[in-house]
């Protein structure tokens, strides 16, 4: 390599740094805005979750107050005992699924197996709703209406533990 050579090479340095420099500030804007998205997703997940768990949470500590299963296992007994049909019943005024309602098109977000398990757990609770509204129980047969309060009380605390379980993954 001669002198001319070096020259030639020296002439090109410059070049090769800010090259070098927009790539490297390239990559590094490719890889803060990969970050900053994937923290935003983050994020909004930890948010949904978050919400979701309020909800249900919310949803289980009504019932349990309320005590809704053993009202559900006294008409069971009552009309074991009495003969007489009746029907297990609670009136329901508001809306107390907005954050699924407003949320379910973001479920799937969340990490397996919580978008299964919490449309599951809405769903059920969805049906325990139709079920008590349903006044056509009390035309059936007496052991049909028993039946009826039974697979209630059944789905009642199949949603119960759902719900804890749902909270239990969130909350880890």
């Amino acid at each position: 390599m001669n002198d001319c050579d070096i020259a030639k090479i020296k002439d090109f340095i410059p070049l090769f740094q800010v090259l070098l420099g927009g790539l490297l500030t390239f990559l590094g804007g490719i890889a803060g805005n990969f970050l900053i998205q994937r923290s935003q997703r983050q994020s909004e997940k930890r948010n949904i979750a978050s919400a979701f768990a309020g909800e249900i949470e919310a949803l289980l500590s009504i019932v349990e107050k309320r005590d809704y299963t053993k009202g559900i296992k006294d008409i069971i007994e009552s009309i074991k005992q009495t003969q007489e049909k009746k029907k297990f019943y609670f009136k329901v005024r508001k809306n107390y699924f907005n954050i699924f309602e407003k949320n379910a098109e973001k479920i799937g977000l969340l990490d397996v197996p919580l978008p299964e398990k919490i449309t599951t757990f809405y769903i059920q609770a969805f049906a325990i709703l139709e079920d008590i509204e349903n006044e056509e129980v009390l035309e059936r047969e007496l052991n049909d209406i028993i039946y009826f309060h039974e697979e209630l009380l059944n789905l009642f605390e199949e949603t119960i533990k759902l719900g804890k379980e749902i909270l239990s993954i969130i909350n880890k």
